[in-house]
């Protein structure tokens, strides 16, 4: 049960943090914002229809964006939604993997920044709503094959440079977590591959690095909860409804409760994100990971590999070792 809001104020929707709906089953989810298929709002709540006048963000997480002006139906729901005062803030994953075993079924990042240039010229998402995700920063070895990592400056760099002419202003990472989340690097080890974690010394260093890329570059930027580091964790939460507010006023949309998500519910220590609710649990909705799309660092999975991604990253490591011939 979610925590009573304020009768004046909105809620903030996130779709979602564990499934990649925009990317996935974009019809759905054009169906679930037009009250034609039922919504969880959360994992444990009972399915009903979204009263989107009672939302003031919505929170796309995706990988690739292009179904927001691609799907007819997602467009239409979408460009309803915000011509009535609403905002879409997108976070936007972009690790530099795309294209590789590590994302199989992900575009490679210029693509996705294709696709983005196409989003913010529709009008449906401001590029200060736009939060580029560099997350999870990691490395995975599969054998005869170099290191698959974007644990680098440069690659970082050439990420931004992608997003920062677009108008992009916010960026956020991670390390890759084996300790909190175990399943990912037995996922990993099921495929062939090998997780090299990396210390916490060593993350803290690299991402004070990325944090002056983003300086240079006019970009504000902030840790997603590890590496803990303090002067970075608590810049900005990756949902962040004070930062928010402001552009919704600006628009004449309602506010939306901009209350931590620690301070009312439960996420990790350390997180700086306003309450939401996520409906990535509402029925009809599938696994990203199914199709193909999954990721190996997925933390919202356990161990196992699907056969479909199994033979996705299979292939693309049989295309990798026969070019290194």
């Amino acid at each position: 049960m979610s925590p009573k809001l304020d009768p004046d104020l909105a809620r903030v929707v996130s779709a979602s943090r564990s499934r990649d709906l925009v990317h996935r089953c974009p019809d759905h989810l054009a169906a679930m914002l037009s009250g034609e298929a039922l919504v969880k709002l959360g994992r444990w709540r009972e399915a009903g229809r979204l009263e989107l006048g009672d939302v003031g963000a919505l929170v796309l997480w995706t990988k690739q964006p292009a179904s927001i002006v691609e799907c007819v139906e997602l467009r239409s729901a979408l460009e309803r939604y915000v011509g009535g005062g609403g905002l879409v803030a997108l976070q936007l994953t972009v690790t530099g993997f795309g294209g590789t075993p590590v994302e199989p079924g992900i575009p490679r990042p210029e693509e996705v920044a294709a696709a983005l240039a196409r989003i913010v010229e529709a009008g449906i998402v401001e590029p200060r709503a736009v939060k580029l995700r560099y997350d999870p920063v990691g490395t995975i070895v599969f054998e005869g094959l170099p290191a698959y990592t974007n644990a680098s400056v440069d690659r970082f760099e050439e990420v931004l440079d992608l997003f920062q002419p677009l108008g992009v202003e916010r960026v956020t990472a991670s390390r890759l977590d084996d300790w909190n989340y175990p399943a990912v690097a037995e996922r990993i080890a099921n495929v062939g591959g090998r997780l090299e974690p990396v210390g916490d010394g060593e993350a803290e260093a690299f991402m004070r690095r990325l944090a002056g890329a983003c300086r240079e570059r006019g970009m504000v930027y902030s840790t997603c909860v590890h590496p803990v580091d303090d002067e970075l964790v608590g810049v900005e939460g990756c949902i962040d409804g004070r930062v928010m507010n402001g552009w919704i006023r600006e628009r004449g949309g309602r506010p939306v409760w901009d209350a931590l998500h620690n301070a009312v519910g439960s996420q990790r220590p350390g997180c700086q994100c306003t309450y939401s609710v996520d409906i990535g649990s509402s029925p009809g909705v599938p696994m990203c990971s199914s199709g193909g799309f999954g990721c190996l660092y997925c933390y919202a999975q356990g161990a196992g590999v699907g056969r479909d991604v199994r033979a996705k990253v299979e292939e693309l490591l049989r295309e990798a070792r026969a070019s290194r011939r």
